[in-house]
């Protein structure tokens, strides 16, 4: 008997632990507010896109705040299987972001109305990844109108907000006061966008690093009011949604400090070798037949070589030279492999290439 009742409850006992196993799965944050001590660092916004598919068009808000985000599209329309949400390499960093196609009827993410009303600082920091060179096309806009807004361009046009920039206005466009890079965003590449408002102090960052000046733009986050349209890869005049991904969308209710910024902006050589080599590819080598180029230089600046397991593809000076074997012979496979370098880390990627017989 004293057998069959230890049977019994060990019996209990996998069906709890099972129980625990599923539950936790299902519901990983067990009713609990994990990231209860981000928010008391002032974050009151937070999309880690970690609870998201490609299919869901709210977007849940990390922070435990409740500021939950919602896909939308320009024009109307249905926004499902518009975007998608996927794991990415952040240098070296594996996390979820939401990718945004662009275009005249892409989709946006619009956030809750009034999301930082109230607040005399308040910090906005992501990670984007942008592909394409549009004119003043927003990174994130937050504001009511063409009138009275706050935003993040990647590549602006008017004097004063050429390029990367930041501004803020609560009386039309021809009075955007704000902080220029003059130069445009990186393209195809993950960069740490960071603009930090102090009263009316507004202070941008790349990367961890402050481009430009602070400047006093002589309004403050609180003269924009409860503002009704904030929005992410859209803006307020209605230009053509952003095409790229965002990723570790953040916003507090203080400014950081510049090391704070700093220290967000973790990146190693380690990790840019991870991410040159994620970004790696040569498209489609499936029945290779004339010359081709191999890159050697990736996206964050690390040196790629390239070597050849077989005669029919011969490498020099970053030029695959090929010669197709004969019919007799057949399609032959060669296996190219890059050395990925930056700073004495370095790593290795194949690519299986078929070259085509004549």
């Amino acid at each position: 008997m004293k057998r069959r009742h230890d049977h019994d409850v060990q019996k209990v006992m996998a069906f709890l632990l099972a129980f625990v196993f599923v539950f936790t799965s299902v519901f990983p944050y067990g009713g609990v507010n994990v990231k209860a001590d981000t928010t008391e660092n002032g974050l009151i916004l937070y999309y880690d896109f970690d609870m998201q598919n490609s299919y869901a068009t709210e977007i849940t808000d990390a922070s435990g705040n409740g500021h939950t985000g919602t896909l939308k599209r320009a024009g109307g329309g249905s926004v499902e299987g518009t975007y998608k949400i996927s794991t990415v390499n952040i240098y070296g960093n594996s996390v979820k972001a939401l990718t945004l196609p662009g275009g005249e009827d892409g989709s946006y993410l619009q956030l809750p109305n009034a999301i930082l009303n109230g607040n005399d600082a308040v910090t906005i920091s992501m990670w984007v990844n942008l592909s394409t060179d549009a004119g003043y096309q927003r990174i994130w806009d937050i504001g009511n109108d063409t009138t009275s807004y706050l935003y993040l361009l990647s590549d602006g046009g008017n004097k004063g907000h050429e390029g990367y920039a930041a501004a803020i206005t609560k009386s039309g466009w021809s009075n955007e006061i704000g902080v220029e890079k003059k130069t445009n965003f990186d393209k195809n590449r993950w960069v740490l966008t960071t603009v930090v408002m102090d009263g009316t102090q507004m202070s941008l960052y790349e990367n961890g690093q402050q481009i430009g000046e602070t400047t006093d733009t002589k309004i403050s986050v609180n003269d924009l009011g409860a503002t009704t349209n904030n929005l992410i890869g859209y803006g307020q005049f209605g230009d053509d949604p952003t095409k790229g991904q965002f990723a570790e969308v953040k916003m507090f209710d203080r400014a950081l400090t510049a090391e704070e910024i700093a220290s967000m902006y973790d990146v190693t050589d380690e990790g840019i070798v991870s991410a040159d080599k994620d970004a790696l590819t040569l498209g489609d080598t499936s029945a290779v037949t004339e010359d081709f180029t191999l890159p050697t230089t990736g996206v964050n600046g690390s040196t790629i070589t390239w070597t050849s397991n077989n005669s029919a593809i011969e490498i020099e000076n970053g030029t695959a030279s090929v010669t197709r074997p004969n019919a007799e012979t057949g399609n032959v496979t060669v296996t190219l492999t890059a050395t990925i370098a930056y700073n004495g880390v370095t790593d290795t990627k194949e690519f299986d290439v078929t070259v085509a017989a004549r």
